[in-house]
């Protein structure tokens, strides 16, 4: 009874599940997370829970499936921001609850947006992607700082960029290598015109 899971689902009156902070399970030592039901009696009264603990180990999976996003930073909460799970975050934020701000709270209550915010330890920008968990107080948050998100805009823009002046360089140089071939032989026409004008004389002259 001294659970905040418990005492959570005995004030509880909309039905909805109720879900702990991580706690480590009594009888193998490993932290957890517990989402319990609230049972009633016949006339409505509190009769106690019916619950389901999960291992925070199984969320790693949820991990595996962004390790293509760099520098990322992932939380799971609670509807009221409080931490369940924070990766790569040390583990000794769970329970706690950071700033989150009128942002988040507005994308829990749209079921899910995303903004962005300065970062405190850098200066920079921070883009956070919200997105409630359906039939679950839970939310889902993932923050990736600019830089991050940018990376892979820079390096294909610095290839195009790259690859667009090599074009133009090559296309110069062909400019160059027709003009100085129409050069020549506007040259060899002219020269060959001469000596045609010479060779028609002299057949001219001939007796």
């Amino acid at each position: 009874a001294d659970r905040d899971y418990v005492r959570d689902a005995r004030d509880r009156s909309d039905a909805q599940i109720s879900t702990s902070t991580p706690i480590y399970n009594r009888i193998d030592g490993k932290q957890t997370i517990v989402f319990a039901r609230r049972l009633e009696t016949a006339t409505g009264e509190f009769a106690g829970i019916i619950y389901c603990s999960v291992n925070t180990e199984y969320f790693e999976n949820i991990y595996g499936s962004i390790q293509s996003v760099h520098s990322h930073q992932f939380r799971l909460r609670k509807w009221d921001g409080t931490i369940l799970v924070s990766h790569p975050d040390s583990p000794e934020l769970a329970g706690k609850t950071d700033s989150t701000g009128p942002q988040w709270h507005a994308a829990v209550v749209n079921g899910g947006d995303g903004y962005s915010t300065a970062s405190e330890s850098d200066g920079g920008t921070n883009f956070v992607s919200v997105r409630t968990v359906p039939d679950y107080p839970l939310v889902v948050d993932i923050m990736v700082p600019d830089r991050a998100a940018l990376d892979g805009w820079r390096q294909r823009a610095a290839t195009i960029g790259i690859g667009s002046a090599a074009l133009l360089l090559c296309s110069i140089y062909l400019l160059l290598s027709v003009t100085r071939q129409v050069r020549r032989l506007s040259n060899s026409e002219a020269s060959l015109g001469q000596k045609s004008q010479q060779l028609d004389a002299a057949l001219n002259n001939m007796s």
